[in-house]
């Protein structure tokens, strides 16, 4: 998905109209929809998560000052420094290691498709998704944490998990976070460890 400056503005209003229409949150499945966060969430008065890829510096924190973050997008052709741009810090961005899946059948043809046509395999996209990981981990052996881009990307992370070791964020993990941190229910009285 390549920037395109109107897409802010229609962002911004499509958030406003769900907002109008009753929404107490706006999430985003789609990663590359990060550059429009702050667009959005100046529009809007309820909590805004464009994508997975804003927890990147989150995560980033979570790992140790010498492990990498490998980031799964769907096109890497489409991952420069403007969605990247939630790490504002360069000695973290230099610690985010970028692989996507542009050879598989997903990206090449999904949009090309006409509607109503069969689906395109899961086993195809699960290949190259794997074997995107394992050339990260490959180039990176540091690797902490892998956060995955692609709406059709989390179906596959827990065999990935399992399979890697790592922790592995995605679209899923993001509006969890907001809608728990919404809706959760804690006992004040509760003694918690970090207490």
């Amino acid at each position: 998905m390549d920037d395109e400056p109107g897409l802010y503005r229609a962002y911004a209003d499509a958030a406003r109209r769900l907002v109008d229409r009753g929404a107490i949150a706006i999430s985003s499945a789609c990663g590359y929809t990060v550059r429009y966060q702050e667009a959005v969430a100046a529009a809007v008065k309820v909590p805004v998560a464009a994508g997975s890829l804003l927890l990147a510096p989150t995560v980033i924190r979570h790992l140790p000052p010498e492990a990498k973050l490998g980031v799964v997008v769907a096109n890497e052709k489409y991952v420069g420094t403007d969605l990247l741009g939630t790490i504002r810090d360069p000695e973290e961005r230099a610690r985010v290691a970028v692989d996507g899946i542009s050879a598989s059948i997903l990206v090449e043809s999904e949009l090309k498709r006409p509607t109503g046509m069969a689906p395109i395999p899961d086993s195809d996209t699960e290949r190259h998704l794997t074997d995107a990981v394992q050339r990260l981990l490959a180039a990176q052996p540091h690797i902490g944490a892998f956060i995955f881009e692609c709406t059709e990307f989390p179906k596959f992370a827990p065999k990935l998990r399992r399979l890697t070791g790592l922790p592995i964020y995605d679209h899923i993990t993001s509006r969890g976070i907001m809608l728990e941190a919404m809706t959760c229910q804690r006992d004040p009285t509760t003694v918690t460890a970090d207490q």
